[in-house]
Order: C-alpha cells, then sequence, then structure tokens
C-alpha cells in the first residue's frame, strides 16, 4: 500500500512538473517591439489570404511594404530574441544572418573605421563575438530597409528587416 501510494505520488509530481514546462513554454513573453512587428506579419498574411488574385495580392505586399517602413522607422526594436544564422568576419566588416522565428529574419553588413570611438569599439567586438548557433537577446538599429514577401507553402520567411544587432546592455542612441 505504500509503496503503491509513495509510487502515485511521485507519478503525479512528475505529471505536474511537465505540465508546467509547458505552460511556461507557451507563456514566453515577447518585447513590445517584436510584438509589433508580429502584429504586422499576421495582419499581412490575413490581408494577402483574403486575396485569389496574385496581382491584388502583390498590391498587399506593397502597401504592407510602406507598413513595415512606417513601423521600423519609428520603433526601437530592443530585446528580441534571435537564433544566429552566421557571422562572417572580414578585417572590419562584419555581416550577420539571424532569425527571431521561421518568419521574421534579420540582416546587416557592417563596415568599421580602423579609428573607433568607444561605443562603436564595444559595438565591434560584440558583434565579432556574436557565433552562428547561437541564441541571444539583442536590440537591433534598422538600416532603412526590409523586403516582405508573400506568403507561400515552400519558404515561410514573411520579412527580412536589415538592422544590425547590438547588445541590450548598450545605451539607446538619440
Amino acid at each position: 500500500m505504500t509503496k503503491s501510494f509513495i509510487s502515485i505520488f511521485i507519478f503525479s509530481l512528475l505529471f505536474s512538473c511537465s505540465q508546467s514546462t509547458k505552460n511556461s513554454e507557451s507563456k514566453i513573453s515577447y518585447s513590445k517591439a517584436q510584438r509589433q512587428i508580429q502584429y504586422l506579419v499576421d495582419k499581412f498574411k490575413a490581408d494577402v489570404q483574403q486575396e485569389k488574385d496574385f496581382n491584388k495580392q502583390d498590391s498587399v505586399r506593397y502597401k504592407y511594404a510602406y507598413n513595415f517602413y512606417d513601423l521600423l522607422s519609428n520603433i526601437y526594436i530592443d530585446s528580441i530574441r534571435v537564433h544566429v544564422d552566421s557571422v562572417k568576419i572580414d578585417h572590419l566588416t562584419i555581416i550577420i544572418k539571424s532569425h527571431c522565428n521561421k518568419e521574421i529574419a534579420f540582416e546587416s553588413s557592417l563596415t568599421f573605421l580602423p579609428k573607433m570611438d568607444s561605443t562603436q569599439d564595444l559595438l565591434f567586438r560584440f558583434m565579432k563575438g556574436l557565433k552562428s548557433g547561437m541564441d541571444t537577446m539583442v536590440n537591433f538599429d534598422y538600416l532603412g530597409d526590409h523586403h516582405i514577401r508573400l506568403p507561400n507553402s515552400n519558404d515561410t520567411l514573411i520579412v527580412k528587416i536589415f538592422a544590425y544587432p547590438s547588445p541590450i546592455w548598450l545605451p539607446k542612441k538619440g
């Protein structure tokens, strides 16, 4: 009797732990910027789905290209959890590709000057320290360009944002 009670207790304890892990994973909180970008992606996908004609879908894409520009130009893209896909370093040029989910990717190419102030040097060293395959939280500084694609079954990437990563502990510019 005691052994069966202990077995049931241990089983229920393990079950409740696995349930709390599942619940905490589903309650991941995203930054305000990431929620705004994702909201626009979701709205774009819904609007495209309503249109059956390719030309009308492309018109929706064109409209949302402006909406993304307005959003990205006017928000501080902070605290985005990303997976670093690749980091290429060629002397003072650093090219970084990353994504925060299957629909939203970030890409940047920055060439630093040989003579850097302390903030530029911190950014240079931070970017050099990023490694392919790494998951990390970063801020992004929008470079004024992005690509938006119509959703299809072959490729799930919707928006590629050209922005360079910066550490979350680096003070916000301007």
